[in-house]
Protein backbone atom coordinates (compact mmCIF):
# COMPACT_ATOMS: atom_id res chain seq x y z
CA UNK A 1 0.00 0.00 0.00
CA UNK A 2 2.63 2.20 1.24
CA UNK A 3 4.51 1.63 -2.45
CA UNK A 4 0.82 2.90 -4.37
CA UNK A 5 0.63 5.74 -1.99
CA UNK A 6 4.13 6.50 -3.18
CA UNK A 7 3.15 6.29 -6.54
CA UNK A 8 0.32 7.62 -6.75
CA UNK A 9 0.94 10.38 -4.16
CA UNK A 10 0.18 13.59 -6.90
CA UNK A 11 -3.33 12.55 -7.02
CA UNK A 12 -3.81 11.08 -4.08
CA UNK A 13 -4.07 12.24 -0.48
CA UNK A 14 -4.54 10.15 2.18
CA UNK A 15 -6.63 10.71 5.01
CA UNK A 16 -6.75 9.52 8.58
CA UNK A 17 -9.85 9.21 10.51
CA UNK A 18 -10.49 8.07 13.87
CA UNK A 19 -11.28 4.03 15.08
CA UNK A 20 -14.96 5.22 15.87
CA UNK A 21 -16.27 8.53 14.97
CA UNK A 22 -20.42 7.92 14.05
CA UNK A 23 -20.99 12.00 13.37
CA UNK A 24 -18.46 11.49 10.29
CA UNK A 25 -20.18 7.70 9.31
CA UNK A 26 -23.54 8.13 10.28
CA UNK A 27 -24.49 4.72 9.39
CA UNK A 28 -22.98 3.77 13.14
CA UNK A 29 -25.87 5.17 14.06
CA UNK A 30 -28.16 2.37 12.78
CA UNK A 31 -25.20 -0.57 13.20
CA UNK A 32 -25.64 0.45 17.06
CA UNK A 33 -29.45 0.17 17.29
CA UNK A 34 -29.41 -2.84 14.96
CA UNK A 35 -26.75 -4.33 17.00
CA UNK A 36 -29.02 -3.80 20.40
CA UNK A 37 -32.36 -4.25 19.70
CA UNK A 38 -32.40 -6.71 16.90
CA UNK A 39 -29.50 -8.66 16.75
CA UNK A 40 -28.54 -8.95 20.39
CA UNK A 41 -27.73 -12.28 22.00
CA UNK A 42 -28.72 -14.18 19.04
CA UNK A 43 -26.10 -16.08 17.38
CA UNK A 44 -27.78 -18.01 13.81
CA UNK A 45 -27.28 -21.57 13.21
CA UNK A 46 -26.81 -21.07 9.47
CA UNK A 47 -27.30 -18.59 7.18
CA UNK A 48 -30.91 -18.93 6.67
CA UNK A 49 -31.62 -18.12 10.21
CA UNK A 50 -29.65 -14.59 9.64
CA UNK A 51 -31.52 -13.83 6.89
CA UNK A 52 -34.81 -14.20 8.62
CA UNK A 53 -33.55 -12.30 11.54
CA UNK A 54 -32.72 -9.87 9.63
Amino acid sequence: MNEFLKENEKRLRVEFLPPYAPELNPQEYIWCRWKKNYMANFCPENLSQLIQRT
